[in-house]
């Protein structure tokens, strides 16, 4: 009755309760094939993806007048799109917002990106020096890729600032 053998004498009968034979089932067999297919969807993204691609951009945003707070507006407009700050110097007025792939995306997908964007405030206020750094399989270390990002980084700082 849904008895197993277990050991080398026949005269010691061992029975498993069938809760620790799906456990033992579940680490034997199910476990090993999901990392499998874990590893082998990772290698896929990683052959689809092609090869990692480096882009950095030097990019200039004039202001119409000069904000005291710009670091920390600067701040607020990074995390609001995803990025930490990673770098923060107030005074040189410099400013650096990053983020990065997960390591479950980068693992079991094969898709890696990184972005960081670096601001320096000169000209009294007046002027903003960013550069725009990307890394990234899928399309993401491109110069398309970095435009992409400073003109959405742009356009939030502008509306931030004009609100």
């Amino acid at each position: 009755m849904g008895q197993a053998v277990l050991g080398q004498h026949p005269d010691r009968l061992m029975s498993i309760h069938p809760e620790t034979a799906c456990k033992a089932m579940f680490l034997t067999t199910i476990l090993p094939l999901v990392a499998v297919f874990c590893i082998g969807c990772a290698s896929v993204g990683y052959v689809a993806g092609g090869s990692t691609k480096t882009f950095s951009g030097s990019y200039t945003l004039e202001l119409q007048e000069p904000r005291a707070d710009i670091l920390d507006v600067i701040a607020e407009v990074g995390q609001a799109m995803g990025h930490s700050v990673s770098g923060l110097d107030r005074e040189n007025k410099f400013i650096s917002l990053s983020t990065g792939s997960s390591v479950l995306t980068t693992g079991v997908m094969g898709k890696y990106s990184q972005t960081t964007i670096s601001v320096t405030v000169t000209e009294s206020g007046k002027k903003l020096d960013v550069l725009i750094s990307v890394v990234g399989n899928f399309g993401k270390g491109t110069q398309k890729a970095a435009d992409n990002l400073f003109n959405d980084f742009r356009e939030k700082l502008l509306a931030k600032i004009n609100s």
